[in-house]
């Protein structure tokens, strides 16, 4: 199984990140692969836009959604 864990947290020093690589390791020792998509550090905007809206409504998806959609596919 492959996981995709998912983070954002600015404080590279946080329980939320020492919580997430201890999860990570983990789910290595379990036999699985992981990877950490650190929104934070990806700069990942989080904020719902008109272009948003439009792909609700059937026009094509911003780029960085589909980005996102393909990595959790």
């Amino acid at each position: 199984m492959h996981v995709l864990v998912v983070l954002s947290h600015p404080n590279s020093n946080s329980l939320s990140h020492a919580t997430a690589q201890r999860f990570m390791e983990g789910v290595i020792e379990a036999g699985h692969t992981c990877e950490l998509a650190d929104l934070h550090l990806e700069k990942l905007d989080p904020t719902w836009s008109m272009a948003d809206i439009a792909a609700d409504e059937g026009q094509p998806a911003p780029d960085d959604i589909l980005r996102e959609q393909a990595r959790i596919d």
